[in-house]
């Protein structure tokens, strides 16, 4: 497991722009759909006890005080990621949401659009799979439980794909084998459901090895795309035949 260098706040503050009361707004971002969920105030204080607790934390004007989004509605937010703007004065904490976020309900507190000369309040819909695409949304899922590693687990809700990352590669490769010969099966002698089912789990299984790796499926996309009109068998030809590989006809990509 790779461990980052020790956080620095005084170092990380230096570069943000605060106001005149010491503090920037934040605006807070769903990792899953991209949605904008809020946006709140974080001083120096707030943005340390962020980093240390995984959880996102604000400060509130009102109160003169620290908050922890969902530490009384139980809908926290995991900290994934921390981005800073161009101008250096504001933040952006990207997160893994429990929803709603809204104290009014919604999974936003941008829930009201403007109709006319008035706000009219409808849902906000996000499709992540048709927006990002269901790998890219797997893969942003997986980036998520992997920057809780080394916090607390959430009480009574353990993740496998935290468990599988911090295994390491070998067990990863072992599940990928493991969840192939189930998808073999499946393709002889089941059901096109269970053929779908057995398919998922080895893509998932895949997409956790390959972030080990730094590799994402758009990699394996434009790969793909690199083939478009070549013959199957040129193309294995030139990367040379593996010890004991059957040779087998592929079918060929084609636009």
């Amino acid at each position: 497991m790779t461990t980052e260098p020790q956080i620095d706040i005084d170092e990380l503050w230096e570069r943000v722009a605060p106001d005149d009361r010491g503090l920037v707004p934040c605006v807070v971002e769903d990792v899953r759909t991209r949605m904008t969920l809020m946006v709140a105030w974080v001083s120096k204080e707030a943005l340390a006890k962020t980093l240390e607790t995984g959880w996102a934390t604000f400060y509130s004007r009102s109160r003169q005080s620290l908050w922890t989004k969902g530490e009384t509605s139980g809908h926290r937010q995991r900290l994934v990621q921390l981005r800073l703007d161009c101008d250096g004065d504001t933040l952006m904490y990207v997160v893994e949401a429990h929803t709603p976020v809204c104290h009014e309900g919604p999974d936003t507190c941008f829930s009201r659009r403007r109709s006319g000369n008035a706000w009219k309040r409808e849902p906000v819909v996000v499709d992540a799979d048709a927006s990002f695409g269901v790998i890219e949304a797997l893969e942003r899922i997986i980036d998520a439980r992997a920057s809780t590693i080394g916090m607390p687990e959430d009480e009574g809700k353990p993740s496998y794909t935290r468990r599988l990352i911090e295994a390491g590669v070998s067990k990863q490769v072992a599940k990928i084998r493991e969840e192939s010969e189930e998808l073999a099966i499946a393709l002889t002698s089941e059901t096109n459901e269970r053929v779908i089912s057995e398919g998922a789990d080895v893509l998932y299984h895949l997409a956790v090895a390959l972030r080990a790796r730094k590799i994402g499926f758009a990699d394996i996309n434009r790969e793909l795309s690199r083939r478009f009109g070549i013959s199957g068998i040129e193309e294995k030809a030139s990367r040379g035949a593996k010890s004991g590989e059957e040779e087998v006809d592929r079918v060929e990509p084609h636009p």
